[in-house]
């Protein structure tokens, strides 16, 4: 079973070293993707080019616990 998600371990290991090339290369196939017609590859992208946005945010500008709003505030 280790071996099936030996390939994400190196996927997410390189994703982790080079966040930017990352972002830089999920914008690439999205615009690729969108101008041929493939939303299926482009949305996915997208997506994956997000997320790692998101977690390059989170690393570098940690918040405190208390700041933003709760739920049901």
């Amino acid at each position: 079973m280790a071996a099936l998600y030996a390939p994400f371990g190196l996927l997410f290991g390189l994703i982790g070293r080079l966040p930017w090339p990352t972002v830089l290369v999920s914008v690439i196939v999205t615009v690729v993707g969108w101008a041929t017609g493939h939303d299926v590859i482009s949305v996915s992208f997208a997506l994956i080019g997000s997320m790692v946005m998101i977690w390059i945010d989170e690393t570098t500008h940690p918040r405190a616990i208390d700041e933003g709003v709760a739920a049901g505030d």
